[in-house]
């Protein structure tokens, strides 16, 4: 079955295995930068949350100044989405005289862990094309010296299936790799040690979800490293789950399930560092969000002032954080669904957010969402909607339903008539929970709920209606 690996944002947090990091605050010099608080100090000041950036031109360089020779064996660098595609590492012993170590000719950003050789007090990337209209930016650049064999605990190769792994570089000890939905076998991990006299113990996962880990000995037995590879549910195997809103009740933005659809541009570039690509399961489209920090999508201005939810389902394997906004021009909010609802990973979520979350933005003018958070997230059926209007004479059978399900923090039950209490049985027949809502639109705390399966009572003008629930 076919299987995506990528490499978590967070790389340069695990423990390397060369020696410190020999530009930590050391003094740098750059051919330019865009100003005081982006200067080549930033760089190597150890901080993530800061970056070096040069004006948008080629050739650009930054340069760092060790304060003594060194034996270098590896470099990181952290780009922010201003990338260098194509550049040289450069070492030079009294930088004017500079010598190619390593050359690049089509990095596509992120972390590029380098592995090299050369000897120089001085240490330049030098930056021949860019990769994007921007300049470049680097979060992080980091120098490393040789070590010697007989410490050495690293790995020279690392293959899940036969295969080696996406991104792989011998100083980064974490992976994720992410399965396709229905997965169970856990893939053969075999790896090869830098130093062939080094030791290997592989601690294969027992599950998927699950993590297999590589504990590497060097010769010497006086260094241990640990790689782990994460196995995920990260690909969906099948479709979305269709849509039961009717479509005179519904306007559309991005679904196969109706005519109408007001979406004119899925990936307007508002500076994000998002991947978007359009996928089809089951001839059904959707949207893929790789490396998620935003995203926006526009459509046609609408007045949805009338509907009453908008609506989203997701699949991720690995996202933590997750907020979904609807903006009108220049005004706009975000709900928070990771906070609210939780994230179920490995399976297809339906989202419903009452619309009277969004305060800030104008309903009579909606023309864009934006969906925040990470990891790799994919969309599809974004809509607005209204329930229908129920009589009092058929309230027998009145409609009413309960999202998500399974739910795991919160439980909303929606209702076209008024819902009196809501009561939370357990299959022993105990109650519970039980809450006195008097709204068409209730949101029900189960956190502190155990998992299982429950039944929920709902008590709609005098009429019940019971529903099973399961709590993950």
């Amino acid at each position: 079955m076919k299987k995506f690996t990528f490499l978590f944002a967070a790389l340069l947090m695990v423990a390397n295995i060369y020696s410190q990091n020999l530009a930590l605050n050391k003094t740098t010099t750059t051919s330019s930068e865009t100003s005081e608080g982006r200067g080549s100090a930033m760089a190597v000041d150890g901080d993530g949350g800061t970056r070096w950036e040069s004006v948008s031109e080629d050739p650009r360089w930054i340069a760092i100044d060790l304060g003594q020779s060194y034996s270098i064996g590896r470099v990181v660098l952290d780009w922010e989405g201003a990338f260098g595609k194509e550049y040289k590492i450069q070492v030079s012993d009294d930088n004017s005289t500079w010598t190619d170590v390593y050359t690049e000719t089509n990095s596509d950003g992120g972390v590029d862990d380098i592995t090299l050789t050369g000897t120089g007090r001085y240490v330049r990337m030098y930056g021949t094309v860019r990769g994007t209209g921007w300049g470049y930016s680097l979060f992080e650049f980091e120098v490393y010296e040789t070590i010697s064999e007989e410490k050495d605990a690293s790995l020279s190769d690392l293959k899940v299936d036969g295969v080696s792994i996406d991104g792989f570089a011998p100083g980064v000890t974490e992976y994720t790799y992410g399965l396709v939905q229905g997965e169970t076998t856990v893939p053969t991990v075999t790896v090869t040690t830098t130093n062939s006299s080094a030791g290997s113990v592989i601690t294969e996962a027992t599950s998927i979800p699950g993590s297999t880990t590589i504990e590497v000995k060097s010769e010497d037995l006086s260094v241990t490293e640990t790689y782990t590879i994460h196995f995920i549910i990260d690909t969906p195997s099948a479709a979305a789950p269709t849509p039961t809103q009717n479509e005179a009740n519904v306007i559309s933005v991005y679904s196969d399930h109706y005519t109408n659809n007001l979406i004119t541009n899925s990936n307007p570039y508002w500076g994000q560092t998002t991947v978007v690509s359009e996928v089809q399961f089951q001839e059904d489209n959707a949207l893929k969000y790789a490396g998620l920090n935003f995203q926006g999508t526009e459509y046609t201005g609408t007045d949805v002032s009338a509907m009453e939810y908008v609506h989203l389902d997701y699949f991720t394997g690995d996202a933590t954080e997750l907020k979904f906004s609807v903006i009108s021009p220049g005004q706009e909010n975000a709900y928070d669904i990771a906070a609210n609802e939780g994230i179920t990973t490995g399976e297809w979520v339906s989202v419903d957010i009452s619309l009277e979350e969004y305060t800030m933005p104008d309903l009579t003018n909606a023309f864009q969402f934006k969906t925040e958070g990470n990891g790799t997230v994919y969309v599809d059926n974004l809509f607005f909607w209204k329930g229908n209007t129920t009589a009092v004479s058929e309230m027998d059978d009145v409609e009413f339903s309960i999202l998500p399900n399974p739910v795991v923090n919160y439980m909303k039950v929606i209702s076209a008539s008024t819902i009196d209490g809501i009561e939370i049985f357990a299959l022993s027949g105990s109650m519970v929970l039980e809450v006195s809502p008097n709204t068409t639109d209730a949101k029900v705390d189960l956190s502190n709920l155990t998992k299982g399966v429950y039944i929920a009572k709902i008590r709609m003008g005098g009429i019940v209606k019971t529903q099973k629930i399961i709590k993950k």
